[in-house]
Formats: C-alpha cells, structure tokens, sequence
C-alpha cells in the first residue's frame, strides 16, 4: 500500500512540475540559471522602436485622459523612462511612475514588490500596443480596463502575467533628481505636463502637527490623536498644509510610515505630484523623502 502511494504521489510531482516553465522563475525554458546575459524580468525582444515622448503621448490622448475616459492603444507606441516611484515602503500601491525629459506617467500593475526588480532609477522600455490609457481625475494612467460595482469602467491595474509582457529592462540611470517647487506656485501647474512628475516641496508646515497625530490610521483599531475625526477615503487620508489650501499630502494606511507623527515645524518633502480633479496630491515614496528638523 504504501508503495502504491509513493508511486502516486511521485507521478504528481511530475505532473506539477511539468506545468511550470523555467522562465516562469528566472530560469531560461530549458531551466538552465540565468547568466547575467538577460534580464530575468520582462520581454527581452521588445526594439527600442516607434519610441515616443511622454509628453507627446499625452498629448496624444489628451482627450481621453481629460474626460477620465479610456481607450485601447492599438498602435506599436512604446515609451521609454525611468522609474521614479513604486511600492518600497507600501504608500505607492500596485502602480509604478516613470518620468522622461518630457513629462511622466503612472502605469498600474496588480502586483507586490514591484521595487525589487524597479527599483528608483531603473530604466525600462514599455510596449503599450494592447493595453489601455485613460484619466483617473484626469490623472493619466496606463493599464487595462476595470468595472466597478456600478458599472463604471475606468483604467485600472493589469496583472503581472500581463505587465510581464509588456517591458524590458534597460538597466540602472542615474535616479532623476525632483525639481524643486515653490509651494506659492502650485496654482499655476500645467496639470498636462505635470501630473506623475517627482518634486521636493521646501518651506512647508503641516496643518494638522502636534506631536500626537501621525499621518495615517487604521480606523477599526487606532485611537490616536484625530483617528476618529479624520476619514480614510479609498484607504488614503489626505493631510493638509498650512500654506496652501489647493494641495495636500496624500498617505496610505499601509504606508510604512503611516503610524509617524506628523512632523511639526517647517519643512520639505520629497514625493510624486498627482492630481485628482483639481486638486494636487503629493505621494511621499518613503519616510527618508520626509525632511524637517525634527526628523534629522
């Protein structure tokens, strides 16, 4: 009996086994490890043809992303960045944002861990024929197509199969280097042009610092300072400035510097500029991107 058994379970292992290719983990499809020669993410046959410039796509649809519309890119458009933004430290979620000389872009994709193989200056080649752009309170972003409950469509995260076959790695850049904005400026942002750019914002004080309330709670469990009065909206809670009512710092409650407290004083901060119908929201990447005195 116990023979019999061993046979079994023998003959499933290597029905299992036969359902996974080595390229499925890193391997080449002859499970062969990977030589250093291609990068183990991503499509390494995609050209570095029929490249355009994000401000250029962008415009391109401006239509589309304007009207929070969507639409299938049936054309052999790819675009070429480097990443500015991911998920390290949990505020930036499913989404990666890349930035060329021009302009920069969110591109959405259902998986964790994307730092790990686009991490902060990496520069990828992003093939868009078949995938979906459209605006998210005219934030553009780059996806496939999503229904919600009442039946709204809108441009959402592909998953990772998918994403897999849609870039290549081009290798480590130099990181961009943020831009420096005057928070008294923001008013006059080209929402167009903007929008998924990485910035550092000097000179700023947060409205709501008192050494007790942090930027983010979890509402079931936390009780401290004004989780009760402040709202999670979409799991985010947006925290206001002192100098300038048109712009906000958004953080999620699975940010890892959600628990913090909000840093009192004056200070700068460092993050990826979105906008959601009309109003500025700044997504800090990581903690260290936070600099005020008290925090030094």
């Amino acid at each position: 009996m116990k023979k019999i058994l061993y046979i079994f379970m023998a003959a499933a292992c290597i029905m299992f086994t036969g359902c996974i290719g080595g390229e499925d983990i890193g391997f080449d499809d002859d499970w062969n490890a990977p030589d250093g020669s291609n990068a183990p993410y991503g499509d390494n046959s995609i050209k570095e043809e029929n490249v355009m410039s994000i401000a250029a796509f962008k415009e391109k649809y401006e239509k589309t992303i304007t009207s929070n519309g969507y639409k299938l890119i049936d054309e052999d458009i790819k675009l070429k960045g480097i990443v500015t933004g991911n998920d390290i430290e949990g505020n930036i979620y499913s989404q990666i944002f890349i930035q060329d000389a021009t302009g920069a872009i969110t591109i959405c994709i259902e998986q964790g861990g994307l730092f790990s193989y686009l991490p902060e200056g990496q520069e990828i080649l992003v093939s868009l024929k078949d995938l979906y752009i459209g605006g998210y309170g005219t934030q553009p972003q780059i996806g496939t197509l999503y229904t919600n409950k009442n039946g709204n469509i809108s441009v959402s995260r592909m998953n990772r199969v998918r994403w897999q076959k849609h870039f290549k790695l081009l290798g480590m850049k130099t990181p961009v280097e943020p831009e420096e904005l005057d928070i008294t400026k923001i008013g006059t942002l080209d929402s167009k042009k903007e929008c998924g750019k990485l910035y550092t914002i000097k000179n700023i004080s947060f409205r709501d610092a008192n050494g007790v309330n942090i930027f983010a709670m979890d509402p079931e469990t936390s009780n401290v300072g004004d989780a009760k009065t402040q709202k999670l909206l979409g799991g985010c809670i947006n925290r206001n400035i002192k100098e300038n009512n048109k712009f906000v710092v958004r953080t999620s409650q699975y940010a890892d510097f959600a628990g913090m407290p909000l840093p009192q004083g004056k200070g700068s901060i460092t993050g990826i500029m979105t906008i959601y119908n009309g109003t500025w929201q700044m997504l800090i990447r990581k903690y260290e991107d936070i600099k005020f005195p008290e925090n030094n």
